[in-house]
């Protein structure tokens, strides 16, 4: 049986690191920064990789790219059938949190807090959800900025 697979798209080393960290023999893990901008050479990289789950930053400072472009991107590119979680410092728990409506609108599984940084359990628990469990109601976010906002 194949191992899972999880591809990281983070600008931040010291997140990349901890991930690394709390990574056991259970799964492969492929890191990208996206920079300066989405490519197809990430797209390839990822198609090539084949993951399981996809967790992307919502904030590349290193990058010019936004974490919710490169969502729109991926869900608009051939690896749109590979679930998205992102997690970012700019999602809160609250269930009035814009950044996170706009993910699961733009077709992220969930949006989680960064920190604490969710377990490899908690994520691939989120592969097992149905995604019925959606609020419909997020389909009236109008926000149409790609930056996240501050909260």
């Amino acid at each position: 049986m194949r191992r899972r697979r999880i591809t990281l798209i983070d600008d931040s080393r010291e997140t990349q690191l901890r991930f690394l960290a709390s990574v056991q023999e259970e799964v492969e893990l492929q890191a990208i920064t996206v920079a300066p901008f989405f490519d197809d050479q990430v797209e390839t990289a990822i198609k090539e990789f084949d993951p399981d789950l996809i967790v992307i930053d919502l904030h590349l400072t290193r990058s010019e790219e936004s974490g919710f472009r490169v969502l729109r991107l991926l869900k608009e590119s051939s690896v749109s059938n590979i679930p998205i979680v992102v997690c970012s410092r700019f999602i809160s728990d609250t269930s009035e949190d814009a950044n996170k409506a706009k993910a699961l609108l733009l077709g992220a599984i969930a949006a989680l807090p960064k920190f604490p940084f969710p377990t490899l359990q908690d994520l691939f628990k989120l592969l097992e959800q149905d995604e019925s469990d959606i609020d419909p109601r997020l389909s009236d976010v109008g926000s149409t900025t790609d930056k996240p906002t501050l909260t």
